[in-house]
């Protein structure tokens, strides 16, 4: 782990730990495979070294063609970590392609109803657009596993304000650039 990883790590650490408990993230692979596994396991240590519990539904050996697993285990993979009593919050692993192919045979009232929050973007999109027009479900368009927690140097701005928007009720992002109006 490099200099920047470790001190966002630190950062990030201390905001998590402020809520008095560590979150539990599942991470579930919906759409595409990860091309490097060893970004996987050091996404997963990031995410660990935040202070964060990480339950990994994915298995790169259940790879199928370009997507996570087959269209039964990526759909399996989503209920296993809405029905798991200690997940809070399931990332997606990567986008890419192959989610819409599960949507008709989602249930998207068990997803909702499980009380997690969906994060993801991408692919990861169309099950959001689900869970909302189904149920009213609110989830974050933010950060997954790869490639926003495996990046060389990381992005605190993202995900410092993801953090602090999942963990706080209210949250303002504010941004500028030089040179813009």
């Amino acid at each position: 782990m490099n200099a920047a990883w470790s001190a966002l790590n630190d950062d990030i650490r201390s905001l998590l730990l402020s809520r008095g408990k560590s979150p539990c993230v599942a991470i579930v692979s919906p759409s595409g495979y990860a091309p490097d596994p060893a970004a996987v396991l050091r996404g997963v240590a990031n995410l660990e070294a935040q202070g964060c519990r990480v339950i990994d539904f994915t298995d790169p050996a259940r790879r199928h063609h370009r997507f996570g697993a087959t269209d039964e285990e990526r759909m399996a993979q989503l209920a296993a970590a809405a029905r798991h009593p200690e997940v809070e919050i399931v990332m997606a692993l990567r986008g890419g392609y192959g989610l819409t192919r599960l949507l008709p045979d989602l249930d998207f009232s068990v997803l909702a109803q499980s009380g997690k929050l969906f994060v993801g973007h991408s692919d990861f999109t169309v099950l959001q657009m689900g869970l909302l027009a189904c149920s009213g479900a609110v989830t974050f368009s933010a950060p997954m596993l790869c490639d926003d927690f495996v990046r060389e140097e990381p992005s605190a701005f993202s995900l410092l304000n993801f953090w602090q928007c999942v963990l706080q009720s209210d949250h303002v992002v504010e941004g500028g650039a030089a040179g813009n109006p």
